[in-house]
């Protein structure tokens, strides 16, 4: 399945239509997203969506990194 951008579309919409598309139908979507419990600061990027932010900050933090040469980890 190869994919084409569509011309005149945000990156942002053009990333969600086509995780509707390729996601199944009981994943959780990044437009369902609950949110946070605290208001986090906007960081002027409106292509990132939450779950990205949420993998970035997880891989990027000191304490994954550790576990880096550790089994099962990667």
């Amino acid at each position: 399945m190869a994919y084409t951008p569509v011309v005149g579309k945000s990156i942002r919409r053009q990333l969600e239509d086509r995780e509707e598309e390729i996601l199944s139908p009981h994943a959780c979507l990044n437009k369902n997203s609950a949110g946070r419990m605290r208001v986090e600061e906007d960081d002027g990027c409106d292509i990132r969506m939450p779950f990205a932010r949420d993998r970035d900050r997880i891989t990027h933090s000191k304490t994954f990194r550790r576990l880096k040469h550790k089994t099962q980890v990667f």
